[in-house]
């Protein structure tokens, strides 16, 4: 099997995705627009916040109700003390923190604020992560390969800009 000497990268443009949305047939559309579709060999990374949306993976900040630990964790780390409350939630182990971030233990992976999205999320709301980034992954990658006829890996990216 040879190797191919370079690669294409496309970005794709999609409408603010909500609640519900079918983020397969989302990027299935974005990519025929951008690039005549997705072809054998392509890789598929898509950031979490858009498919963490589409799943309902979003909270309402007014609807969380605070535990001391969240109180004191916001106090200690100058957060606001409903997301630290989602940080406890969403994380199996806080192990420290700066000013404006919770060190949250999640599986294998040590992210800032459980990698819970502020930045994307419609005022007052917040967005977590996937319940399951392997699932959904698995679940995208077959229902391109049923609809597009390729098989392709797919990514999940997770970035936070400060």
């Amino acid at each position: 099997m040879s190797v191919p000497l370079s690669f294409s990268v496309y970005v794709l443009s999609t409408p603010l995705i909500t609640v519900g949305d079918d983020i397969t047939a989302i990027t299935a559309k974005a990519a025929e627009e951008a690039a005549g579709g997705f072809a054998d060999g392509d890789i598929l990374v898509l950031a979490e916040s858009p498919l963490a949306t589409a799943e309902g993976r979003i909270i309402r900040l007014s609807d969380v109700v605070p535990s001391a630990r969240a109180n004191a964790l916001a106090q200690e780390y100058s957060i606001d003390v409903r997301l630290a409350e989602i940080v406890l939630q969403e994380s199996d182990e806080i192990v420290g923190g700066v000013p404006g971030y919770l060190l949250a233990r999640r599986g294998n992976l040590f992210l800032p604020n459980a990698g819970i999205d502020e930045s994307n999320a419609p005022d007052g709301m917040v967005t977590l992560l996937p319940e399951n980034p392997d699932a959904s992954a698995a679940r995208i990658r077959a229902e391109i390969k049923e609809q597009a006829m390729r098989y392709m890996p797919i990514g999940m990216l997770w970035c936070h800009f400060v």
